[in-house]
């Protein structure tokens, strides 16, 4: 049987327990068997890569934004000094020169070609102990996790400048790197992006270049080096300094434990993933839960929209074939009696609703729901959002409902920058104008027609995003939004940080057992039909309802 479908097969009988426990053995025994001598095992890391893909997708293929100052700062202090760098080559360059990554051998005349482009730096030679360099690891993990779209493992960490007029060389050219599959690399600018320091530039799949430029120092960028071409720009008057960080898409989380090279490529074998703690292995098997017995139980969907499922009860506002429908309001009262419902479900669907209702469908899944029965939760991770926020990556807000509705924020002088759109994921809002967003029915032909953020100057929303949690946030952008006239109906409303979702459903007696949202969609694929939408940018609940 393939390596893959051996695996896979093995997970979907399991869960994700098994997986963790077994997925590294089975692969590893399997390439052993079918590659004994090879030392770089490159159909060991497709079929890794093809398993990592089959349960967690491709990831995006480029993501900017920038680190925070502090990091920045000491970045510079410990890894700019004169002191830090090194003619390269005085740096071993063989490919047995690691004990675990793979390095590049050049040759005596390519190594004399990169010295006239690049010089070296010593951060290679530190290992992640260096509480800068974990510091950095750390932030790029916070930044970039969803982006990368799994778990990772940081390979290689290294500096170097490129002298400004440099040739069209090396890194300089149009170049892919050539990496195994399921590495992917970190470029971190300590310089800013411009004509006087130099810029990177890639190659979209239709084939146009693209520059990155006018950004400021700190810019970090991440990207498929093997599948997407790329260079380097030299600066016209000033040194460009890069970090490199390699990394390997993976089934669990690990850190860089082992000094890096300069010359370094990525992991020899995938089985070195095997070196992946014990420690990082029980934590997900603490919070698997197995066997839950709810094939013939009641379920309810809460918030259901047109979704009708087999075996479900669908509950909704709208007039819809095979949803029941309830109107969600103070008095709500869910059609069903005392302690007769095992599992609900409630899916992007308590952030369109105010606090009052959203308490009130809780009191009713408490009265309603059996004992130790379980409810799941999906909202947007309003949490990540702000982080996103916080380290300028804007790609953050692509494909989040926002690109349709911006037609209508002329009529009120309101731009699409960053800041409104994430105004809009807490708080947005449309006018008699506009029609109905929910039914469909909406009114082009009006100029005065508006659906989206309340109308509030950049600065004070940078100092709304910095100053408050979720939930904080979204009453004060309700409060702007109640100052226009003409407002009709919210969209978004309501908004959480984990912290505040828990406080809010221990009210009710509902604990939450975890939110880690891997395990919940490996636990719950089955039983609820849309687990996995929007997981990219979700927070996942799995609660129990005493």
């Amino acid at each position: 049987m393939n390596i893959v479908k051996k695996i896979i097969s093995s997970v979907r009988r399991n869960g994700l327990k098994n997986l963790i426990l077994v997925g590294f053995r089975i692969l590893n025994q399997q390439i052993s068997v079918m590659f004994p001598k090879k030392e770089i095992l490159e159909d060991g890391f497709q079929a890794h890569s093809n398993l990592i893909e089959e349960l967690w997708g491709g990831g995006a293929d480029i993501s900017v934004g920038i680190i925070s100052p502090n990091l920045l700062q000491s970045l510079k202090s410990e890894f700019c000094n004169e002191s830090s760098f090194m003619d390269s080559s005085s740096i071993v360059c063989s490919s047995s020169s690691h004990p675990i990554l793979l390095t590049d051998f050049h040759s005596e005349s390519m190594l004399e070609n990169l010295n006239k482009s690049i010089i070296a730096g010593n951060m290679h030679q530190y290992s992640y102990s260096n509480e800068t360099i974990k510091h950095l690891h750390d932030e790029l993990r916070l930044m970039f996790a969803r982006h990368v779209g799994s778990p990772f493992v940081f390979v290689n960490t290294r500096i170097w400048k490129t002298k400004p007029n440099s040739e069209e060389f090396g890194p300089n050219k149009m170049h892919t790197d050539g990496f195994a599959p399921g590495h992917l690399k970190i470029m971190v600018y300590l310089t800013p992006l411009n004509d006087e320091f130099g810029k990177f530039k890639w190659q979209e799949s239709d084939g146009d270049i693209k520059t990155l430029e006018n950004k400021p120092s700190g810019t970090a960028i991440l990207f498929k080096n093997t599948d997407i071409k790329h260079a380097g720009v030299p600066g016209l008057k000033s040194e460009r300094i890069a970090i490199e960080v390699t990394l390997m898409r993976s089934l669990v989380n690990g850190d860089q434990t082992w000094p890096g090279h300069f010359y370094g490529r990525h992991l020899k074998t995938a089985r070195q993933l095997n070196n992946i703690s014990e420690e990082k292995i029980t934590i997900h098997n603490s919070k698997n839960f197995q066997n839950l017995d709810l094939v013939n139980k009641k379920k309810v969907y809460v918030g259901s929209g047109r979704y009708v499922w087999p075996d479900w009860i669908s509950i909704d506002e709208l007039d819809h074939n095979g949803v029941t429908k309830v109107i969600f309001d103070q008095d709500t009262s869910l059609p069903f009696e005392d302690k007769s419902i095992s599992l609900f479900y409630s899916s992007h669907f308590l952030e369109h609703i105010p606090d009052e209702i959203v308490r009130q469908i809780f009191s009713e899944i408490k009265r309603t729901a059996l004992p130790n029965a379980y409810f799941v939760i999906k909202i947007p991770d309003y949490s990540w959002f702000l982080e996103q926020y916080k380290f300028s990556i804007e790609q953050s807000m692509d494909e989040k409902g926002v690109e349709p509705l911006v037609w209508t924020w002329g009529s009120k002088g309101i731009e699409n920058t960053f800041e409104n759109r994430l105004a809009m994921m807490f708080c947005g809002y449309w006018n008699f104008a506009y029609g109905d967003h929910f039914s469909g029915n909406i009114d082009r032909s009006q100029t005065d027609a508006f659906h989206g953020p309340p109308c509030i100057s950049p600065d004070k929303l940078k100092q709304i995003y910095i100053q408050n949690s979720p939930n904080e946030i979204v009453n004060e952008l309700k409060q702007e939004a109640l100052k226009d006239s003409n407002l009709k109906t919210f969209n978004h409303q309501n908004a959480w940080s984990e912290a505040e979702m828990i406080k809010l459903l221990s009210e009710f007696d509902i604990s939450v057992i975890h939110t880690d949202a891997y395990l919940i969609c490996d636990q719950f694929k089955d039983i609820i039909h849309d687990i996995e939408k929007y997981n990219d940018w979700s927070a996942y609940y799995l609660c129990k309802i005493k």
